[in-house]
């Protein structure tokens, strides 16, 4: 995992490993993780954040924008926070 602070945004980048031939890698459960997480974050940041998942040679590659907010951006509900 690598992550950034640039101007105002942050970035991480989480890298794994791919799966064995003929091991399964948790199919429709992954997809619907990482949709829920597109999902959360445009309702937090709208377009100011993004998520990209894809497979780049034998590693399946995330990596996660969205800004740095003032807490006086925030409008006190601690559940909101959390991506």
């Amino acid at each position: 995992m690598k992550a950034r602070h640039q101007t105002a945004d942050v970035y991480i980048r989480i890298t794994n490993p791919v799966s064995p031939v003929g091991v399964s890698p948790g199919g429709e459960g992954n997809r619907m993780a990482i949709k829920n997480i597109r999902d959360r974050l445009q309702v937090l940041y709208s377009d100011r954040a993004s998520l990209r998942a894809e497979l780049v040679g034998e590693e399946f590659v995330t990596e996660v924008r969205f800004p740095v907010m003032a807490e006086s951006e925030i409008d006190g509900n601690e559940n909101e926070r959390l991506v």
